[in-house]
């Protein structure tokens, strides 16, 4: 399975094997971070007929899980050759706990603060997976990663909605919830750029998403596998959100950041607000404020901005060369 032309390299590659151009492995990225931008869609579908925040999350990790191991699985010519190490593989699922992380705190966000602000903590990551990335290479975020970060944090304010209304009933539970699944995405992301480089991402993925999978069952145990619950219509919606909130993000992740970063792979995932906002307003006819649109398009200029600067500046260099 390939999203697009992968060169395979006959040498050794610290990308696990895989060569790709910046441009691409961002498009990937960036195709991940609108995947996640269905799930707000879906899980209000899936809500709506009853079913439970455990039976939602535990059944989208479930088949995601399924999914990347089928993918490694077909791909196992490439990698079955090199032994991963132990340390790799405990640092693998260690590294995809960290999603299952995110989930459960977002979700506990929800049930005590409004989901506009909930997405503004949430998406806190953008400027934390850059703080991160700057700290771990010991270097100063440059100006145009500034000014980038700026932009979406105004615009991602924007886009929710906020009032000083709501800002006033806001819980402290909430809000540290909030912060927390911004920092379990975070660490997602960054664990899925630097853990295990030399492994291939089709194997690499796998064993971080089985690390949710086995973090997501110790938070809430599978009820779901012995209720009848999957078999009486749960195993759609599972489905449905396994391929938009685990499989595609989990495996074009799992190819781009290493080849990106995880400070640029934080900017491009913030798309997921934008997509959020389109599709409440089209596909749930949700009302959507010229504000909440202002805060889109500033989003959009913002994950742009950042990026064509670094590859201006990037060919400038090639130029003079």
């Amino acid at each position: 399975m390939e999203f697009f032309p992968v060169k395979r390299s006959t040498s050794f590659c610290n990308k696990g094997g895989l060569t790709l151009s910046r441009i691409k492995a961002s498009i990937l990225v960036l195709i991940a971070g609108i995947s996640y931008g269905f799930i707000s869609l879906i899980v209000k579908l899936a809500y709506a007929k009853g079913y439970s925040p455990a039976q939602v999350s535990g059944s989208q990790v479930l088949v995601g899980t399924l999914g990347m191991w089928y993918l490694a699985y077909r791909g196992r010519v490439e990698w079955r050759k090199k032994q991963i190490s132990c340390k790799d593989l405990v640092s693998l699922l260690l590294g995809g706990a960290f999603s299952a992380i995110t989930g459960v705190a977002y979700y506990l966000c929800l049930q005590t603060i409004p989901a506009s602000f909930a997405i503004i903590l949430m998406f806190q990551f953008t400027w934390m997976g850059m703080l991160l990335e700057c700290l771990t290479s010991r270097r100063k975020p440059t100006k145009d990663e500034l000014i980038s970060i700026g932009v979406i944090l105004l615009g991602t304010c924007l886009a929710a909605g906020i009032s000083a209304e709501e800002l006033s009933k806001l819980s402290g539970i909430g809000i540290f919830y909030g912060i927390l699944s911004a920092i379990g995405y975070t660490g997602f992301i960054y664990f899925n750029g630097t853990l295990a480089p030399t492994v291939h991402p089709s194997l690499r993925g796998a064993w971080m998403i089985t690390g949710t999978l086995i973090a997501m069952f110790g938070i809430y145990p599978p009820t779901f596998l012995v209720d009848g619950s999957l078999l009486d219509g749960l195993w759609a919606w599972g489905l449905l959100l396994g391929l938009f909130g685990s499989l595609i993000p989990s495996y074009l992740f799992a190819i781009g950041i290493p080849h990106i970063g995880s400070g640029m792979a934080s900017i491009l995932g913030s798309v997921e607000l934008p997509v959020v906002i389109l599709t409440s307003a089209l596909l749930l006819n949700e009302s959507v404020s010229m504000i909440q649109w202002m805060g889109t398009i500033l989003i959009l200029v913002g994950i742009g901005y950042s990026e064509f600067r670094r590859a201006s500046s990037e060919k400038k260099m090639k130029l003079a060369k």
